[in-house]
């Protein structure tokens, strides 16, 4: 599913299914039966009949979405599947994204739009001017967990009423930690590390007023990552458009 989509605007969306379903052979018989799961599935029944040039941006979006599901295919590639959408008719496509998946459909999505592939995808890679990054494990996949991770010991964040003694408490125990106002930011390897360092802290006589596991944001991890591989090869920062992305 490329973008632009190379929609063909003055066909039915009937029309535009069969016209791709002859292009990827599939045999006479099962035309029918093919285009009915994919319409069934995007709800495109209503608009079969409509010229494709009369339909809004979503729905020639599913439409271009319809034409790949044709073959029955394992893989599918989308290509900026939710450009151009406003936020209801993104969201709906891309819940139809995760329905496929679920469905046992493997989806590579490449897109700029990293907050809406944090949400979707379970793996993520980058891609800087044509080369696959390299990741801490050494490949250029890698999971939601190793994001939320910061693939390596995540980083808490632990608000209190006396950030300064809490620092000291940290010491005694032989770790690190960094004061930004009222809050530590310290590592821990696990759940139970960042829980046991919670209840030294309380226990130490204490108030904590909140504490939770920091976020990595992709967003955020993208830029680091391409600064750091631009530097590395010796490369000016690439361009705003599209030098790199994340699949």
């Amino acid at each position: 599913m490329p973008d632009p989509l190379g929609v063909y605007t003055d066909v039915s969306g009937r029309e535009y299914l069969e016209f791709f379903a002859r292009l990827q052979e599939i045999p006479a018989d099962r035309i029918d039966s093919a285009i009915n799961d994919a319409v069934d599935l995007l709800g495109l029944k209503p608009w079969l009949d409509d010229e494709v040039e009369t339909l809004s941006a979503g729905w020639q979006r599913r439409l271009a979405l319809g034409r790949v599901l044709l073959s029955d295919t394992p893989i599918l590639l989308l290509d900026e599947p939710a450009a151009g959408l406003d936020v209801s008719a993104r969201s709906e496509l891309l819940s139809l994204v995760r329905t496929l998946a679920a469905r046992g459909r493997t989806l590579v999505v490449s897109s700029h739009i990293l907050p809406e592939l944090q949400q979707l995808a379970d793996r993520f890679a980058i891609i800087n001017q044509g080369r696959w990054v390299t990741m801490a494990s050494g490949q250029p996949f890698f999971t939601r967990e190793e994001l939320q991770l910061g693939f390596s010991a995540a980083q808490w964040r632990l608000r209190c009423n006396h950030p300064v003694n809490a620092i000291q408490t940290f010491t005694r125990q032989g770790l690190k930690a960094t004061i930004e106002g009222d809050t530590l930011v310290f590592s821990a390897t696990d759940e139970v590390d960042a829980a046991g360092m919670l209840k030294v802290v309380i226990e130490s006589g204490i108030d904590v007023y909140d504490f939770h596991r920091q976020q990595v944001e992709l967003t955020e991890l993208v830029l680091q990552v391409l600064q750091h591989d631009n530097q590395k090869s010796g490369r000016a920062e690439p361009p705003p458009a599209p030098g790199s992305q994340t699949l």
